[in-house]
């Protein structure tokens, strides 16, 4: 039993936000959408070009969503990744914005469905 009576845990899930995949023995891997590590927290570039690598899946449908400093929805795309890789070109707005990657029936409100990216645009 678990400490203090509770009982031992369930069966779940373990995210790993990795650009590669490592599989390890002992159960599912599914590779969602991550953001190219090499990709700037700063730019000048009102088009900067946002590499997303994930697993093959032509029929899976990723949404993206970009907000900036007030919380509000600059930009919304849908991308579909027919190799391991996909480019994003959203016209950022001047500072703070936040880009959010969402599985297909994710919601952006659950954490675990998302996958962030914050950068800032200096004209």
């Amino acid at each position: 039993g678990g400490v203090g009576g509770g009982g031992d845990g369930s069966l779940g899930r373990v995210r790993l936000d990795l650009p590669t995949l490592d599989p390890r023995p002992g159960g599912a891997v599914r590779r969602g959408a991550m953001f190219d590590p090499k990709i700037p927290t700063v730019t000048r570039n009102p088009r900067e070009p946002i590499n997303l690598v994930s697993q093959t899946a032509a029929d899976d449908a990723w949404q993206v969503i970009v907000t900036d400093g007030n919380n509000a929805t600059t930009a919304t795309s849908t991308i579909k990744f027919a190799t391991d890789t996909a480019v994003y070109t959203p016209a950022l707005s001047a500072g703070y914005n936040k880009i959010c990657v969402l599985p297909p029936a994710g919601e952006l409100t659950l954490e675990e469905s998302t996958n962030c990216l914050e950068i800032v645009y200096v004209p």
